[in-house]
């Protein structure tokens, strides 16, 4: 079976992507998932995992949020 490709990312990937030192990446994580905006963050299991494509769409300022 071929190897599976994280289609999430973690706290400590977006830190590193946003060039963010963890505390920092984590506290915006953490202040995303609870405002549910930007983008969307899911906590499994105590762990933030971040969708990679919602991730990129609003990061080149394409993501929408789905109304309720």
């Amino acid at each position: 079976m071929d190897k599976l490709e994280p289609i999430v990312y973690t706290a400590d990937e977006i830190s590193a992507l946003l060039g963010m030192k963890k505390s920092t990446g984590y506290a915006f994580i953490k202040e995303v998932y609870e405002k549910k905006n930007a983008f969307p963050v899911y906590k499994i299991c105590g762990q933030y995992r971040v969708p990679k494509k919602a991730f990129h769409l609003w990061l080149e300022g394409e993501f929408e949020e789905e109304e309720e």
